[in-house]
């Protein structure tokens, strides 16, 4: 069955709108992030609940989002001790002068302190922001590629979503169960129908993947002028949504 999308990309605004539906979590949501990059796939949607006390402590000490992969890796090195950039790179298996570069972009971000000509340690303030993370991949009807993208989520999401423009065969709802994911149909129409709940995962697998793509979400959130000290409504997904649209448009099916 068809709601009328022709384009995955038209599922957007509405998946986002319908994210406390989707969210599932105890607590609201923070943001929503649009195109958030994993170590094996790029999320159409991830909804993110911040750690609002580490937050603050970032803020108060200046300290920005982070979304460089190697940046990162080396703040996790370096967050209980003081390191070289040599020790650095040996350890993050990079060059000297790839380590360089990356230490540069985590001093930019006030993340990272110097101890001494070219020895570093992790800002005290800084640490992992991401208190919860739920993925959705948006697909028109192709949902063995979805369900092979929503998979890949797991890594780092605490639960993660397949919406799908189309009512998918019965096998797929099977194969959502066995796999914990939650899989939904939305229409262009504003409803929404849910076929199974993911199953949550409290400890993502990869930890530095959740680090990762936390600091993206929060990059986002930062753009959108979201802080600690003035939190936004939890449904903006980039530039091109607004906080309150759609909202009270969908339903339940």
């Amino acid at each position: 069955m068809s709601f009328g999308f022709r384009y995955e990309s038209e599922m957007t605004d509405l998946a986002t709108a319908a994210s406390p539906w989707w969210w599932l979590g105890s607590r609201e949501h923070d943001f929503v992030a649009a195109e958030i990059v994993g170590p094996d796939a790029v999320a159409d949607l991830v909804a993110i609940r911040f750690d609002q006390r580490r937050l603050a402590a970032r803020e108060a000490e200046g300290i920005g989002p982070i979304t460089d992969a190697l940046a990162l890796r080396a703040l996790q090195a370096c967050r209980d001790r003081v390191a070289s950039t040599q020790e650095l790179a040996k350890e993050c298996h990079v060059t000297p002068s790839g380590m360089r570069r990356a230490l540069a972009v985590a001093l930019e971000a006030h993340a990272l302190v110097r101890h001494g000509r070219g020895h570093y340690r992790c800002h005290p303030a800084w640490g992992p922001i991401g208190a919860r993370l739920v993925a959705a991949e948006l697909k028109l009807d192709n949902w063995r590629a979805a369900f092979e993208q929503a998979r890949a989520y797991l890594r780092w999401a605490n639960a993660s979503w397949i919406v799908l423009a189309r009512t998918p065969p019965a096998e797929a709802t099977l194969q959502a169960e066995r796999d914990g994911l939650g899989l939904a149909v939305l229409g262009a129409n504003g409803k929404i129908k849910r076929l199974t709940r993911p199953r949550a995962v409290r400890r993502p697998r990869s930890s530095w993947a959740a680090l990762w793509t936390s600091e993206q979400a929060l990059a986002r959130a930062v753009n959108a002028g979201y802080s600690a000290a003035r939190p936004v409504p939890p449904v903006i997904a980039g530039p091109a949504m607004r906080a309150s649209a759609g909202a009270g448009s969908l339903r339940s099916a």
